[in-house]
């Protein structure tokens, strides 16, 4: 499983320069944080896609990457991608089982669908149990075969919007702190002027955006006061956040080499014991003691003791109750350096293209990694508007809302970009990772960690009494292909069979018995609900699709369809032996049997006892019991001394093999002795193997009580133009 990117993250042992605190780490908060988050692990998605402009019955093809708390003991299997429109909902969806942390494969525009912004999502079930701002959200835009015919009314009133951000949290009354603002115009970032007045009418101080519309100023706020500010050209006003009369005011402040961090009280407070912590993903760097005694503390953070990507202060009390939190991002991460290099020869009146990828980190020393590329037209891509795999995990993932032209705040110098972040963790910041939540002793578990897809439902109809003895199975067919699985049952009559997998649309066919074989109808759970989607500014320009649609008529094989296209294929010859009518019922392949063996109409045998004593590799022996001297089981001879085989009878495993053992041999057709690998493969719980025995045509076939279409299955992965 593939953990969190790799970079060195050491416990931070700080030089503080303020005498009024000293150093401490919290054991107690260390331990439960990694307690919290073995049980709850934060999980991460990213999605690498081949472009952001799309035509309908056009193929988006990906791939998906896993990261999760590097406390955690295992991780989701199952990842679901959606395509969803500006009203939310699912116009696609595709499922994938993960491996490593990643997988490939690819969801499928529908040949109807309108011109317009659509997202792209990606979560696991997990993922749902946290805020909605964790899932991964991508727009893309897609030129469809009409035109949505419904239009938006726009409001103009509500098209300006300023809005402002305390550092820290709050304005407490007669302390001075910084505010951070936005000004956004139909939901994206405009530069503009304006004033902050009082009651009075008075102007107090004049504001400018600084960048993207976000910006920042000084302010000396007053309980009894009532603030609103005035952009120029705009008789619209907007009132700032209500004044506390006490609290605190966390700042940090840039020196040479150093972050200062301060930490203001108006009134003097020996009640509580306050410290300021550091941590990031969840995991404790340093814990600083704050000075009761005292209204002003002050720690200088040496920079280079201080992590990459974002990290969180958040001020606490004894409880660990959160009074001020701040976002802080004061390194960019050493990612690896691609080289892409290209060669190409003529052949056949075409051009092959080889390309050579190196890595090497910032040393030159050359990296192994996993890698995924995407070959597409110029035309339908934005990759300045788009997050790439760095700016997501470490600046947007923790941020909320949308983040516009991402690869802004990475590419330039490092003392600008760092200014454009800090200005976006003032206007956008939020905490992924609180502390508050994650010393709680109980976590609401909703949705499961799926290690395979899961089939759930209840019985019907079936009394206390017979379901203590029920089992429930399933045969799952698709194609030639059939496997077997048991579900377990609980006293509320609710079943479950799990970490099974199966593409696209197969068939299931379920089974309920109880001791004495009655069987009884059941219904499955309905489908778990989608995660809500938070209305947003669109990123990418809709009028850009027909500059496409226009360039791209231009090109002489426009690249959008060529995965509808036909392409004349040599002649294929494909032959099979015919298989009987046994291995039609099979739930496995030949390749799984080590011993067949068919059984005379009239052998003679008696019961089934007999007959599997003489059959090559299988052995009676005694289980043990004192009360059944004269009963012999099978064994496979490998496996575990001592052990019982699990006799399988046309497909279905018998709980209570002397049923099998009782019937009479002439009723069996064929006996076949299976691998041990088939274990796996089949879904069967039995360490000493498996004998699978089928009856006569003329004794019948155990039929299943419930069949069903399950459309749940994980989709088909193909690569044809995005390699990984």
């Amino acid at each position: 499983m593939m953990k969190n990117i790799s970079f060195v993250l050491a416990l931070i042992y700080l030089n503080i320069l303020s005498a009024s605190a000293t150093l401490s780490n919290d054991t107690l908060l260390t331990n439960r944080l990694n307690s919290h988050l073995s049980r709850c692990p934060i999980e991460k998605l990213y999605l690498h896609q081949d472009r952001a402009i799309y035509y309908a019955g056009d193929t988006i093809w990906l791939k998906v990457y896993q990261f999760i708390s590097p406390q955690a003991v295992s991780a989701s299997k199952v990842v679901y991608i959606d395509l969803i429109n500006e009203k939310g909902k699912v116009i696609a969806q595709a499922k994938y089982p993960i491996t490593n942390g990643q997988y490939g494969g690819n969801i499928r525009v529908p040949n109807d669908i309108p011109t317009g912004h659509y997202f792209l999502r990606a979560y696991t079930r997990w993922m749902q149990n946290f805020d909605t701002s964790g899932i991964f959200c991508r727009e893309v835009l897609i030129y469809g075969v009409k035109n949505s015919s419904e239009k938006k009314k726009l409001d103009t009133s509500k098209d300006i919007r300023l809005h402002f951000y305390p550092e820290g949290g709050d304005m407490i009354d007669g302390l001075t702190s910084k505010v951070a603002f936005e000004v956004l115009n139909k939901g994206r970032g405009m530069s503009a002027k304006g004033v902050v007045l009082n009651s009075d009418g008075d102007t107090l101080l004049h504001f400018h955006t600084s960048f993207d519309g976000k910006g920042s100023f000084s302010f000396l706020p007053h309980k009894n006061e009532r603030y609103i500010a005035r952009l120029i050209g705009s008789a619209e006003s907007f009132t700032l956040p209500e004044v506390r009369s006490s609290g605190f005011v966390l700042s940090a402040k840039h020196l040479n080499n150093a972050l200062r961090i301060s930490v203001l009280k108006k009134e003097v407070d020996t009640k509580h014991a306050y410290s300021l912590v550091l941590h990031q993903e969840g995991r404790v760097l340093a814990q600083l003691s704050i000075d009761t005694s005292k209204g002003f503390n002050f720690f200088d953070l040496p920079l280079d003791k201080l992590p990459a990507g974002i990290f969180t202060l958040t001020l606490v009390d004894e409880s660990y109750h959160a009074y001020c939190e701040r976002l802080l991002f004061e390194h960019f991460p050493d990612i690896l350096n691609l080289k892409i290099s290209e060669k190409s020869q003529e052949e056949g009146g075409y051009k092959k293209i080889s390309l050579d990828i190196d890595s090497d980190n910032s040393n030159g020393t050359p990296v192994k990694g996993v890698f995924s590329l995407a070959v597409c037209e110029s035309l339908l891509e934005q990759i300045s508007e788009r997050d790439n795999l760095a700016t997501y995990y470490f600046l947007s993932s923790e941020l909320k809302g949308s983040v516009h032209s991402p690869q802004q705040y990475w590419i330039g110098s490092s003392s600008d970009c760092l200014s454009k972040i800090e200005l976006l963790l003032l206007t956008q910041g939020w905490c992924r990772y609180s502390l508050e939540d994650m010393i709680k002793p109980v976590f609401a578990n909703k949705y499961p960690m799926e290690e395979g897809l899961v089939l759930s439902g209840n019985i019907e109809n079936i009394s206390k009494k017979r379901l203590e003895g029920a089992t429930v199975q399933a045969i799952i067919r698709q194609d030639t292909l059939q496997r077997f699985a048991i579900g377990t049952l609980d006293n509320e009559k609710h079943f479950q069979i799990s970490n099974i997998f199966f593409n696209d649309t197969t068939d299931v066919v379920l089974s309920v018995t109880d001791k004495v074989g009655h069987t009884y109808p059941l219904k499955l759970d309905p489908q778990i609900a989608f995660p809500a989607v938070k209305e947003g500014p669109f990123i990418l320009s809709e009028d850009s699709l027909y500059y496409t649609r226009w360039k791209m008529a231009e090109l002489p094989n426009s690249p959008h369809n060529i995965d509808k296209q036909v392409f004349n294929l040599g002649e294929v010859t494909v032959t099979a032996r015919k298989r009987d009518e046994i291995e039609k019922r099979r739930l496995y392949g030949d390749g799984f049997v080590k011993t067949s063996v068919e059984v005379p109409e009239n052998s003679g045998m008696g019961d089934v006892r007999r007959l599997l004593g003489s059959i090559p590799g299988v052995e009676m022996i005694h289980d043990g019991d004192p009360k059944k001297p004269e009963f012999l089981y099978a064994h496979i001879v490998g496996s575990d001394r001592g052990e019982k085989a699990t006799l399988v009878l046309d497909g279905y495993v018998e709980h209570d093999p002397e049923m099998i053992y009782g019937l009479e041999a002439s009723s069996i057709e064929r006996v076949e002795v299976l691998r041990s690998t088939l274990t796996v493969f089949g879904g069967f719980s039995s360490r000493a193997g498996v004998i699978a025995l089928y009856s006569r045509p003329s004794k019948g076939v155990i039929k299943a009580s419930n069949k069903l279409i399950c459309k749940e299955g994980v989709s088909k992965q193909t690569h044809p133009l995005f390699i990984s």
